[in-house]
């Protein structure tokens, strides 16, 4: 299993532990009806108190102290009980959590203050749709085909054209060219391009030509790849 909702019953007991096997998983198999959790996945703010856990030697002391402290481990179970049921009630699923879980790294600064502030700028609809596939990127699925994946999705019309003579990857994005765009764009960049890949990117209205591909060849373009 992954996530304490899955397969949440009155007689399952949670525990506190710092042994996980992954940091996608919050729970994995234990002792009959002993559920070990990890903490880091989305509870340690809850967990474990912030004026004493501020460093990692300090966690790390604390989980060895609370995993042999009966009380403790009576109360975080109390509430990890108390979060399955919530999560089952909200109907969240695994798509919903890790997405909130990107958000969160973003809005903390993890990916660069960069990111954060670009990402502040962003409706609502275009946050999720960035949080969903980052989250499936982190995952390892897919990546290679990710940047272009998700062009796809928040663009109107895109389309690729690599130059083989100078290995540029050439983008079209079938948009007006304006601050919120160009921002939009400069966050797949940062999180979704291969560093190896040099790219240029036009807009819609900046006339180009492609050799060879007859509907961008006419009169009047000012730039032929």
């Amino acid at each position: 299993m992954a996530y304490i909702w899955e397969n949440d019953t009155p007689d399952c007991t949670y525990r506190v532990s710092q042994n996980g096997i992954s940091p996608y998983m919050e729970v994995w198999e234990g002792e009959t009806g002993i559920i070990p959790v990890n903490i880091f996945y989305r509870l340690f703010d809850l967990l474990l108190p912030k004026d004493v856990a501020d460093t990692a030697e300090k966690v790390d002391s604390l989980l060895q102290q609370y995993e042999t402290d009966g009380r403790y481990q009576e109360l975080a179970d109390i509430w990890m009980h108390f979060i399955a049921r919530l999560d089952r009630a909200k109907g969240i699923g695994l798509q919903e959590m890790l997405s909130a879980i990107k958000r969160q790294e973003i809005e903390k600064g993890w990916y660069g203050r960069q990111v954060r502030e670009q990402f502040s700028r962003l409706s609502s609809t275009d946050a999720s749709i960035l949080l969903r596939y980052l989250a499936k990127y982190d995952l390892g699925r897919q990546r290679e085909t990710m940047f272009d994946a998700v062009l796809f999705t928040l663009f109107p019309e895109v389309r690729f054209y690599y130059e083989h003579s100078t290995g540029i990857l050439h983008i079209y994005l079938g948009t007006e060219k304006d601050a919120y765009h160009t921002n939009l764009y400069g966050l797949c960049q940062i999180l979704f391009q291969d560093m190896g890949i040099h790219t240029e990117v036009m807009w819609k209205g900046e006339h180009f030509g492609i050799i060879g591909v007859e509907e961008t060849m006419s009169v009047g373009q000012t730039a032929l790849i």
